[in-house]
Parts: structure tokens; C-alpha cells; sequence
């Protein structure tokens, strides 16, 4: 299940050779980065006052990258550490 929910994720952030959540985050001028993909999460380094811009573009991205019967559903996390945004 996750080698197929890892694959959606690819698909998610990969549009005709670029990266669509990078693509939306710099068009837009944010200084938050994408840092890491592991498995079926996106990790990043947001500025706080950017959070809820990054939060709408990434949840956009990832339940848009994938049309199906059964929607996707992205949820964000926020923390100091990965554990933290658990």
C-alpha cells in the first residue's frame, strides 16, 4: 500500500519535469522549502507566517494529483521536528 500511495505522491509533485508544489510555492514568493519526500509523507521548512499559504498549496497539489472513485484526502502536520508534527 505505501509503494502505491508513494507513487501518488510522485505523481503529485512531478508535472512535466518540474516539481508542482515547488512551482506553486515560488510563483507565489515563498521563502518555505520542500526538504523531504519519505514514503507517503512531504516534509518542509516553513516560515511561520507562510504556513497557511503552504498548508492550501500543498493540501491543493496532493488531493488534485490523483482522479479516482475514491478521493484523496492530504493532511498537514505542524511541528517543531517530524515528531512533533505528528
Amino acid at each position: 500500500m505505501n509503494k502505491e500511495i508513494a507513487s501518488r505522491i510522485k505523481k503529485s509533485v512531478k508535472h512535466t519535469d518540474q516539481i508542482a508544489v515547488w512551482r506553486r510555492m515560488k510563483n507565489e514568493g515563498l521563502m518555505s522549502k520542500m526538504i523531504l519526500q519519505v514514503h507517503d509523507e512531504l516534509n518542509f521548512d516553513v516560515i511561520p507566517s507562510e504556513l497557511p499559504i503552504v498548508e492550501r498549496i500543498v493540501k491543493e497539489e496532493m488531493e488534485n494529483a490523483y482522479s479516482g472513485i475514491v478521493p484523496l484526502v492530504a493532511s498537514c502536520g505542524v511541528g517543531a521536528n517530524w515528531l512533533e508534527a505528528h
